[in-house]
């Protein structure tokens, strides 16, 4: 069958989001590029700095999305200047259409690698939010 998602919870006392996802990662060994991030308000919005993927639920305010496109609209206009592809801006991000963890699962399952079986890869969450989500992201399984 289909690999359950692992669940770690990171509850950062001091600095944001972001710094408590790259420590972690660093701890556990998993590198940045294997790690995927995800958000539903301004509050997530440091992480989206870091270089993981990241995943804005489906009930993402809107001004976690409207940073989104800044971002992705910034990229694209240096992109523009410099010759290199644009399409490495939009990488990186991912807007789910489900909403809470079920949106995080999708998320998950988009910046999965591409070609692999689904059985082949299992899913690792890192889950840095509070802890009514993260045990809502904790008691969903793969579709």
């Amino acid at each position: 069958g289909e690999p359950t998602p692992e669940l770690l919870v990171c509850l950062p006392k001091l600095g944001g989001k972001a710094e408590a996802a790259r420590y972690v990662a660093r701890a556990v060994g998993f590198p940045l590029e294997d790690c995927v991030s995800a958000g539903d308000t301004m509050g997530d919005a440091s992480m989206l700095s870091t270089g993981i993927p990241f995943v804005c639920v489906a009930n993402g305010s809107v001004d976690l999305v409207a940073e989104i496109h800044r971002i992705v609209c910034d990229t694209v206009h240096e992109a523009e200047g410099s010759g290199r592809t644009v399409s490495r801006a939009f990488k990186n991000y991912f807007v789910a259409r489900e909403g809470f963890a079920a949106g995080v699962i999708e998320g998950l399952l988009h910046f999965r690698e591409e070609g692999q079986p689904r059985s082949a890869q299992p899913i690792r969450a890192l889950v840095i939010s509070d802890e009514n989500t993260a045990i809502e992201a904790g008691t969903q399984n793969e579709k």
